[in-house]
């Protein structure tokens, strides 16, 4: 009885020992395979896509007018006072500057001087031409052939006079030398008189050509002069002879100009403008005179008044985003990089846009170019000894099961922008691709999928 009771007692002692040893197998293999996931890399993986790459900027810009009016200076004037600023609306007859009296009174003056002179110039040049006078040498050519004539006829009557016995072969030689001298004489005045034809056509065409340009440079001066009289009032004050937006001024009191100085910039209220901005010589390829862009700019919005006449003093600030296209690129060698500009429309749809000239704005665009058939984020993308290389996931069975690792590909880069890139080669559209690791990669390492 006492045997048996101790077999029973073992049997159950193996048998708890047996499951603790069971309990401890299975708990073992969780925590190694735990511990073994946790000491891998845990990475993301990305497929790839078929597309095109978009290529995009967003850059700051600056306001450009177009066909801006210079008032220019005709002499060394002293100012005395500047009556507009920049971005003033001018309307026609409104002050712009006061100028020295004296200042103003010699280069009129001088002006004037200056239309005698031209004037005195023309005149002289009209007495002193002394066109050929072709009649002449037409008689001279007359007389010659009068002379050929009764040569020849003498020449004649003197042959047949020989031919009778009646005259010497001497005097025959004489009417036949004196024949072939008026004949040369003949000939020799009419290519005189040809060459002189020709001479008075070129001389007269001179004569008309410098006359219309002496009369062109005098005409010129006389239109100078009047804007100059038209612009500048009694008392020296200049006028603006526009209605505009003063866009520049280059003169200040007391300062003195000079001869063909820009004083002021003026244009249309709503003449044209256009955005400008620069691309490095990387972007610059990526876009072309013709893409769309978008410009958001901030400026006045000048409403109507009670004329329904647009009008400065009823105004509102706005921010607009316009939709234009590029109208124009240019290589800048001292920059190095490449000018765009976008017409703006500052009229469009009835908005009445008040910008500046200068004016900060924001140019965006964003293009897509050529279609590529393997396209991944630019994460994914290594360098392994200066070659370019991404990690495929593949599966492969292991000692506790089947595990993840990784397959080192080389690859080469056919396009890429700011966040993808585009791969030649042949791959598979389901394949797996790192696109981030917690640890570095290398070929064949076993990797967790996050």
């Amino acid at each position: 009885m006492q045997q048996l009771v101790l077999n029973i007692s073992g049997k159950r002692w193996i048998g708890k020992l047996g499951i603790a040893l069971m309990i401890s197998i299975v708990l073992l293999t969780f925590l190694s395979k735990t511990i073994h996931n946790s000491l891998m890399p845990r990475v993301k993986t990305a497929q790839f896509v078929k597309g095109s790459l978009e290529e995009s900027f967003d850059e700051d810009g600056t306001i450009e007018y177009l066909g801006k009016h210079k008032v220019f200076a005709a002499g060394s004037w002293r100012v005395k006072e500047v009556a507009v600023t920049a971005n003033q609306q001018v309307e026609k007859g409104d002050v712009l500057a006061v100028f020295n009296e004296e200042d103003i009174q010699i280069t009129l003056k001088t002006i004037e001087y200056e239309l005698l002179k031209l004037e005195n110039d023309l005149q002289r040049y009209k007495d002193g031409f002394k066109p050929i006078r072709l009649p002449d040498y037409e008689r001279e050519l007359k007389l010659a052939q009068r002379e050929l004539e009764e040569a020849a006829n003498n020449l004649k009557l003197v042959g047949e006079l020989f031919a009778a016995g009646l005259e010497s072969g001497k005097n025959l030689d004489a009417a036949r030398d004196n024949y072939d001298d008026r004949q040369y004489l003949y000939q020799l005045k009419e290519e005189t008189l040809q060459n002189k034809k020709k001479e008075s056509v070129a001389q007269q065409d001179e004569f008309d050509r410098t006359v219309r340009e002496k009369t062109m440079e005098l005409e010129l001066k006389k239109l100078k002069c009047r804007k100059q009289s038209y612009s500048l009032t009694e008392d020296f004050k200049m006028l603006c002879d526009m209605d505009g937006i003063v866009t520049a001024v280059h003169i200040e009191p007391g300062i003195d100009t000079q001869l063909n100085q820009v004083m002021f910039e003026i244009i249309d209220t709503f003449c044209p403008a256009r955005a400008i901005w620069y691309l490095s010589e990387e972007k610059a390829p990526s876009f072309a005179v013709g893409n769309a862009v978008s410009i958001s700019i901030t400026g006045e919005i000048i409403g109507e008044n009670a004329d329904g006449i647009a009008h400065m003093d009823n105004k509102s600030i706005n921010t607009e985003v316009i939709k234009t296209k590029i109208t124009g690129k240019e290589y800048i060698t001292t920059l190095g990089m490449w000018k765009y500009w976008a017409d703006i429309d500052r009229d469009e749809n009835g908005t009445k846009l008040s910008i500046k000239e200068g004016q900060k704005t924001r140019v965006r665009a964003v293009y897509n170019g050529q279609a590529y058939d393997y396209l991944l984020p630019k994460s994914s993308i290594a360098q392994v000894c200066g070659k370019y290389c991404i990690y495929e996931v593949k599966q492969r069975p292991g000692a506790l099961g089947t595990e993840n690792y990784v397959k080192e590909t080389e690859v080469e880069i056919l396009s890429e922008n700011d966040f993808y890139v585009a791969l030649s080669g042949f791959f598979n559209n389901v394949d797996k691709v790192v696109v981030n690791t917690t640890k570095p990669l290398s070929e064949g390492k076993q990797v967790r999928v996050r």
